[in-house]
């Protein structure tokens, strides 16, 4: 059954050992994913469905990652830490599963065989798995499809997740616009504030149709990594009456990051 989904960000900046002192201006962030990590260990979700925007990603296959071995692998050495590692179970049955359902329902999958999760997938985990004892993990990766299609995603997890005798919570990993600064990533995009603002307004609202009505065209303006996996997380609690809240949003770094929890009511 799902239970939760979060909406998280993914800057490598917020891990202690690479952000060091630069943590300090993701407090909100880091404060608000781990007030997640208590409600999870409260609940004690036992497997995780994770979509990323940072894996292998292709015009019209959702990635699907599973390892050669029994577990992902979780490291931070291409950002210079070589400490922080941590390994986490695979869910064999559930990943089965899920592409099933993908296929089903007329998409394709790309099969990446490789445990080194990508960034995107192990910033959040860092955080949000950490507290879980042998939580097991599935994990995806977008692809160039539009808002729809990663709508409908969300749905097929919703129907595969409820049929599962487990608690199961899901976390879009994404950020919001890097353009929000002349020191952003990719440089300062006039309206990507605005665009910003709107977004995170229309979620707490619960509007969530108007979330989903993008201009692909801006989209890519305002250079976001978060639409597609935001839109799969509205998808998958569209049918499950829930509460919902944005409990962080800040952008100390010019790259827009929002954090939020989604819980099932029972």
């Amino acid at each position: 059954m799902l239970t939760h989904g979060i909406f998280s960000p993914h800057p490598p900046a917020i891990i202690p050992k690479i952000g060091r002192e630069e943590t300090k201006k993701f407090e909100k962030t880091i404060q608000a994913l781990l007030s997640i990590s208590l409600r999870l260990k409260q609940n004690s979700p036992q497997s995780i469905i994770l979509l990323t925007p940072h894996a292998e990603i292709e015009i019209d296959k959702f990635m699907v990652r599973i390892p050669r071995t029994p577990n992902f692998h979780a490291s931070f050495s291409e950002f210079g830490d070589t400490e922080t590692i941590a390994e986490y179970p695979r869910n064999r049955l559930l990943t089965a599963e899920i592409i099933e359902g993908i296929q089903s329902a007329g998409f394709k999958t790309a099969i990446i065989e490789d445990e080194k999760l990508d960034f995107g997938s192990s910033v959040p985990l860092y955080f949000l798995a950490s507290a879980l004892s042998g939580i097991e993990i599935v994990n995806l990766g977008i692809s160039l499809a539009g808002i729809s299609e990663h709508f409908r995603l969300g749905g097929i997890i919703r129907e595969v997740a409820d049929k599962s005798k487990q608690r199961i919570a899901f976390i879009a990993s994404g950020e919001l616009s890097h353009r929000l600064t002349k020191n952003s990533p990719h440089g300062f995009f006039s309206r990507a504030a605005a665009w910003e603002e709107e977004l995170i307004q229309n979620l707490e609202n619960g509007d969530f149709e108007r979330v989903l009505q993008q201009d692909p065209f801006e989209l890519d303006e305002v250079a976001e990594c978060g639409m597609r996996p935001l839109a799969a997380l509205l998808g998958a609690f569209e049918k499950i009456p829930h509460t919902h809240a944005i409990l962080s949003h800040e952008a100390p770094a010019g790259i827009g990051c929002a954090v939020g929890f989604w819980e099932r009511k029972f």
